[in-house]
């Protein structure tokens, strides 16, 4: 069977990403990026592909199967819609959008076209998550309890990105979507608290604790912020506790046995086939016609529960999901 052809938009650092994953599989080719930046397109070029500087001009590729959206987080809501009414396939980097209207304005796009439609939640294909969920889901922990969560991010992340997310929007959807998935139940109420002791002046979240009440009586806590010095040997801080009353499972990303020494310093990569095998699903649902391991409604509620955590900041008070 020859592998689906792909169209990649946004070729930034996760597009970069996305492309080094694509090469590692065999059920994927790589055909076409688009990108309005020049210097992007002569990186792209290196990789033997047909370059654009707008997603229409790639979506008017007859070839491409399917198309991944890794254009900046504010900036899903176009090319998906645009890739639906082309009939392209759509694998979209979290979040599906900025917010939860966009999202379903994607989801409608997609069911209208009859496309296939992922969300890009990384963390179901790290295998330390996988087995987090496989050990609650094989009752080895007991009735689960308790799961807390920290994401934080060096500290030169927020002034790269401006203001135009927030630390919740960035990187805490990666754990709302986590979260959700390894309980298997819906959250009713979110209650969170920001930082305002130093702030990095964008007037968006930057430090925060997120408590989560599920319907099966699970609570969670997520602490996500981007205060990391750069200099850190991991450059993140990514941890996960799932606590049962009858065991736990620790999952512990900074304190990683990798390390690299050279002149540059130590670091302790994160390493990783977790994007390769994300795109692998994707790819195969086109080939096989079947449904993709993460749906759109995946999505929206990662989406729902990072803008009601903003909310909670903004109004003091627990906002309440159903």
């Amino acid at each position: 069977m020859e592998p689906a052809k792909l169209g990649l938009i946004g070729f930034g650092e996760i597009g970069r990403a996305h492309s080094d994953a694509l090469a590692g599989i065999s059920e994927a080719d790589l055909v076409a990026v688009a990108d309005p930046s020049e210097h992007a397109r002569k990186q792209a070029e290196s990789l033997g592909v047909k370059t654009f500087s707008t997603h229409a001009e790639l979506l008017s590729e007859a070839s491409i199967d399917g198309v991944i959206i890794a254009t900046p987080d504010e900036l899903h809501l176009e090319p998906s819609l645009d890739a639906a009414q082309a009939g392209k396939h759509i694998l979209v980097e979290k979040p599906i959008g900025a917010t939860v209207q966009d999202g379903q304005k994607i989801k409608e796009a997609a069911e209208k076209a009859g496309i296939k439609l992922m969300v890009g939640h990384t963390l179901r294909f790290f295998p330390e998550y996988n087995y987090a969920k496989t050990q609650v889901a094989a009752g080895e922990l007991g009735q689960l309890v308790s799961v807390f969560a920290r994401r934080t991010n060096v500290i030169s992340q927020p002034k790269r990105i401006a203001g135009r997310i927030s630390v919740l929007g960035f990187l805490g959807v990666h754990d709302f979507d986590a979260l959700r998935w390894i309980i298997d139940s819906e959250p009713t109420r979110i209650y969170c608290e920001n930082a305002t002791s130093v702030t990095h002046g964008f007037g968006v979240e930057d430090e925060t604790f997120t408590t989560i009440r599920f319907a099966n009586g699970v609570i969670a806590c997520l602490h996500c912020g981007w205060f990391v010095p750069d200099n850190h040997p991991s450059g993140f801080d990514f941890r996960l506790d799932v606590t049962g009353d009858q065991g736990i499972v620790n999952l512990d990303f900074a304190n990683s046995v990798t390390v690299k020494h050279n002149a540059t310093g130590t670091r302790q990569p994160l390493i990783s086939t977790a994007l390769a095998e994300e795109c692998r699903p994707f790819a195969t649902s086109i080939l096989n016609d079947t449904a993709v391991p993460v749906s759109a409604d995946d999505g929206i509620a990662a989406v729902k529960m990072a803008c009601a955590a903003e909310q909670s900041v903004r109004t003091g008070l627990p906002i309440d999901l159903c």
